[in-house]
C-alpha cells in the first residue's frame, strides 16, 4: 500500500489540471513523468515493500501482481498509468513479473497492475480468475486493509484455492 499526501497528484482532476495548463506541444509523456515526480509525494507504508517485491518477482514460478483499489487514470499522450509511474519512482516495477498471456486480455489488467476501481478484491480477483482462465495453484496476499483480506480469504476458500493472507 501507498501513502499519498495531501499534495498527491494521483487525482483524475489534479492531472486534468495539470494538462489544461499545458500548451499541447509540450505535452510529452516525459513532462507527466517528470510532473508526477516532483508533485506527487507517495512512500510505500513499509519500508522492506520495494526489496520484498523484487525478491518475489525474481523466482521464476511464482507471478507477483499488484492489485489496487484505484482507478487505472491515464493521462492524455501517455500509456502508462498514475500509479505505474509512482510506483516505478518507487523503484517497484510490476511489468517485472512473468504474467500468464490471458492476463493481458482482461480489461483491468495494465502494466503488472488490476485496477479494482474500488470493486471487493476477493470478488475481482474470482472474476480475473474466471475471465482469464488462470487458476492458481495457491494465493498469498497482501493488503493493509482488513475487509479485503477477508473478502480474498472468503473468495479463494469459496473456489477451493489454498491462500495465505497477511495484513
Amino acid at each position: 500500500t501507498l501513502i499519498n499526501s495531501s499534495k498527491s497528484a494521483a487525482s483524475k482532476e489534479q492531472i486534468k489540471n495539470f494538462w489544461a495548463n499545458l500548451p499541447k506541444k509540450e505535452r510529452p509523456k516525459a513532462q507527466i513523468d517528470q510532473f508526477l515526480k516532483e508533485k506527487t509525494v507517495i512512500k510505500p507504508m513499509e519500508k522492506q515493500t520495494k526489496k520484498v517485491i523484487k525478491q518475489l518477482q525474481e523466482i521464476d514460478h511464482l507471478v507477483v501482481v499488484g492489485l489496487t483499489a484505484r482507478h487505472p487514470v491515464k493521462p492524455e499522450h501517455c500509456d502508462e498509468t498514475v500509479t505505474a509511474i509512482q510506483l516505478r519512482h518507487l523503484g517497484m516495477d510490476f511489468t517485472d513479473s512473468n504474467f500468464p498471456e490471458e492476463f493481458y486480455q482482461h480489461p483491468d489488467f495494465h502494466g503488472g497492475l488490476f485496477y479494482t476501481s474500488n470493486k471487493k478484491k476477493g470478488k475481482f480477483l474470482k472474476d480475473i480468475f474466471e475471465i482469464t482462465g488462470v487458476w492458481p495453484e495457491k494465493v498469498v496476499f497482501v493488503d493493509d486493509n482488513h475487509g479485503q483480506i477477508k473478502a480474498v480469504d472468503d473468495a479463494c476458500a469459496e473456489l477451493g484455492i489454498p491462500c495465505d493472507c497477511y495484513w
